[in-house]
C-alpha cells in the first residue's frame, strides 16, 4: 500500500512537469544571399518550424548588427502570408537597436507545421582587404535551442563578377557547388548552436567600392591606438601621483632608529576596540573594531552569545544568538552605537541577532558604529582629526574614479563602443586603475598621532607575539589567558587563525562571560563560536567571430 500511494505521489508531482515540457524542430532552414556591388546583402530567411510538443505562441529571430552599417526589415511572411506590424497573433513585431529582433506573435500552436519567411538588408558587409574584397557571413542563428534536419544557403553576387579562390564554408557535413554567379550550400542534421559561416572573395572595388563604416572605425581605431593608451596611462599615472603627493603632505614624521619592542601581554593602557584602530589597515579597520567591541561587550554581562538551540554541536560547524544583557551605564559612545547597530530596526527594537547575521547587519547599517569610534580615537589624542579627514577624503576620491571608471565601461559596452572604437577603453581603465591607486594609497595613510603611533607599536609588538605563538616559536600562555585573549586577537586582525590555534590545544575553558551558558563550563562550545565568530568577517589578513550575421532564433 506504502509503494502503491508512494507511486502516486511522484506522479502527481512529475505530471506538471511533464505537461509543460516543450519539443520543436527545424525540418528546413533555407538562406538565399544576394550580394550586391555596392557591399550590401539581401538576405531570405525560410525556416519550416514542426512544434511537436507544448503550445507554442511565438518564434524569434534576433539580428546582429556587428560588422554591418545597419539592417532594415524588408518583409515577415507566416506560410507565405505577410504580417502586419503588431504585438497580438497573427502580427510581426519589429525592434530595432543593437540587435535587431524580430517576433512572430502566434494563436497557440501545438503538433503543427509552419513557415516562417524573413526577409532584410544588410549594409556594407563586405570589407576592402589587401587586394580583394572579402565576404563572410553567419548563415545561421549561432544560437539556438533547436536541431535544424536540412537546409541550403544560396550565395550569388553581381553578374560579370569574378569569384577568387571558390567559396570557403566553416561547418562539418556539408557541400558545396559552385556555378556561374552563385554557390549553393547543401548541409544536413545541424544541432543546437551549430554555426555555418560562408567566406568568398572578389576583385578589389566589385563588390565593395569603398570600406564600410564599421571597417573605417575599425582602422581608426588602430591608428589612434597609441595615443589612447598613452592617455590612459597618463590618467592612471596622473592620478596615482596626486595621491602620493597628497598622502606625503600629511604624512606623520616618525622616528625611525628605534628597536623594536617585546609585548607578551596586552598593553593595559587601551580597550581592544579602540587597539582595533592603531593598527595598518591591512583588513578593515572598523569592522575588527566591531569585533572587539562586541566580545567586549559580552566580557561585561552587557550582551549575551548563547547557542541557537539545535544549532551548535561541538567541534562542529553552528550558530549562536547574541541577545540583550544586563543594562550598563558606563557604557560609551562606540558602545551604545554598536548596541544600535545590533538591536535597532526600523520595525523596532529587538532582543537577539543569529552571530551569521552579524556580516549583513554591519554591511548595511556600519556607521552607526564607525563614526563614534573614531571620535573616541580622536577624543583620547590617538587620531589627528586633520590627518583622518585627509584619509578618507582621498579615499572616498578614489572610490568615485574607480565607480566612474566602472559606470564608463559599463556605458560604452551598452552603447556598442567596443566593436570598433575600442581603444577608448583605455580612458575608463585609467581612471580605474587611479581610483584603485588613490585607494592604495589613502588606505597608507596614517591617521595617527604621535602618542597613537607609540600606541601603536605596543600592540603590534604584541600582534607579533601572538603569532610567534600560534608557530609555536614563543611559551604560550596558559590556557585560561589563551582563551581570554580572543577579544585582543580580533582586535588585532587575529580572529580566525586564534580560533584555530584555540582548537588545536583541545576544548580547554570558556570564558566566564561565555561559561554561564553551559553547565559543563562550555570549552568545546567555545572553539564552535570562536570559528563561527572568525567567520563573520574581517578576521585574517559558437561560430566564428569574424563574419556578420549568425544571432539567435528560436520559439515559446
Amino acid at each position: 500500500m506504502n509503494l502503491r500511494l508512494a507511486t502516486i505521489l511522484l506522479a502527481a508531482l512529475l505530471l506538471p512537469v511533464v505537461a509543460s515540457a516543450k519539443s520543436y524542430h527545424a525540418e528546413r532552414y533555407d538562406v538565399a544571399l544576394d550580394l550586391q556591388a555596392d557591399g550590401s546583402l539581401t538576405v531570405t530567411e525560410t525556416v519550416v518550424f514542426n512544434f511537436t510538443d507544448g503550445s507554442f505562441t511565438r518564434v524569434f529571430r534576433e539580428l546582429p548588427t556587428r560588422r554591418t552599417d545597419g539592417l532594415e526589415i524588408l518583409s515577415v511572411t507566416l506560410d507565405g502570408r505577410a504580417l502586419p506590424p503588431g504585438q497580438e497573433p497573427g502580427q510581426a513585431q519589429v525592434d530595432y537597436g543593437r540587435t535587431v529582433e524580430v517576433v512572430w506573435h502566434l494563436l497557440p500552436t501545438e503538433g503543427e507545421t509552419h513557415t516562417f519567411t524573413l526577409e532584410y538588408r544588410a549594409r556594407g558587409v563586405a570589407e576592402r582587404a589587401a587586394g580583394a574584397d572579402r565576404f563572410a557571413w553567419q548563415a545561421l542563428p549561432t544560437d539556438r535551442d533547436y536541431r535544424i534536419a536540412e537546409g541550403t544557403v544560396t550565395l550569388a553576387w553581381p553578374e560579370g563578377t569574378e569569384l577568387r579562390g571558390g567559396v570557403t564554408v566553416t561547418g562539418a557535413d556539408v557541400q558545396v557547388r559552385t556555378e556561374p554567379g552563385r554557390a549553393v550550400v547543401t548541409f544536413e542534421r545541424r544541432s543546437k548552436n551549430h554555426a555555418l559561416e560562408i567566406q568568398a572573395e572578389f576583385p578589389s572595388g566589385t563588390v565593395a567600392p569603398q570600406p564600410p563604416n564599421w571597417q573605417q572605425r575599425r582602422e581608426l581605431a588602430a591608428r589612434v591606438f597609441p595615443l589612447w593608451l598613452a592617455g590612459g596611462a597618463a590618467l592612471a599615472a596622473a592620478g596615482i601621483l596626486a595621491a602620493l603627493g597628497y598622502r606625503r603632505r600629511h604624512q606623520l614624521e616618525t622616528p625611525s632608529d628605534l628597536p623594536p619592542e617585546s609585548v607578551t601581554a596586552p598593553p593595559a593602557d587601551l580597550p581592544p576596540t579602540l587597539a582595533a584602530g592603531l593598527l595598518p589597515s591591512r583588513s578593515d579597520v572598523s569592522r575588527r573594531a566591531f569585533q572587539a567591541g562586541l566580545l567586549s561587550l559580552a566580557e561585561r554581562g552587557v550582551i549575551r552569545i548563547v547557542p541557537q538551540p539545535g544549532k551548535v554541536r561541538p567541534r562542529r560547524q553552528g550558530d549562536f544568538l547574541i541577545e540583550r544583557g544586563a543594562p550598563d551605564a558606563a557604557l560609551s559612545a562606540c558602545d551604545e552605537g554598536l548596541l544600535a547597530l545590533l538591536f535597532h530596526r526600523r520595525k523596532g527594537p529587538v532582543d537577539r541577532v543569529a552571530l551569521s547575521d552579524l556580516d549583513t547587519r554591519y554591511t548595511m547599517d556600519s556607521k552607526r558604529f564607525t563614526a563614534p569610534f573614531r571620535r573616541e580615537l580622536v577624543q583620547a589624542g590617538l587620531y589627528d582629526p586633520d590627518r583622518l579627514r585627509a584619509r578618507l577624503g582621498l579615499m572616498t576620491a578614489g572610490f568615485i574614479a574607480l565607480a566612474a571608471g566602472v559606470i564608463a565601461l559599463f556605458m560604452m559596452g551598452i552603447w556598442g563602443v567596443f566593436d570598433e572604437l575600442w581603444p577608448v577603453i583605455f580612458l575608463p581603465f585609467g581612471l580605474v586603475a587611479a581610483g584603485v591607486g588613490a585607494l592604495i594609497v589613502g588606505d597608507s595613510l596614517s591617521p595617527l598621532t604621535l602618542c597613537g603611533w607609540e600606541s601603536s607599536r605596543r600592540w603590534a609588538a604584541f600582534r607579533g607575539y601572538l603569532k610567534q605563538v600560534m608557530r609555536g616559536r614563543e611559551t604560550p600562555p596558559p590556557d585560561d589567558r589563551a582563551v581570554d585573549w580572543f577579544t585582543h586577537a580580533a582586535a588585532l586582525g587575529l580572529a580566525r587563525p586564534w580560533a584555530q590555534y584555540l582548537k588545536r590545544r583541545g576544548p580547554g575553558e570558556a570564558p566566564a562571560w561565555f561559561r554561564a551558558a553551559f553547565a559543563d563550563g562550555g570549552g568545546a562550545e567555545f572553539v564552535v563560536m570562536a570559528g563561527a565568530f572568525a567567520a563573520t568577517g574581517g578576521g585574517h589578513g559558437g561560430g566564428g567571430s569574424g563574419a556578420a550575421g549568425g544571432g539567435a532564433s528560436g520559439a515559446s
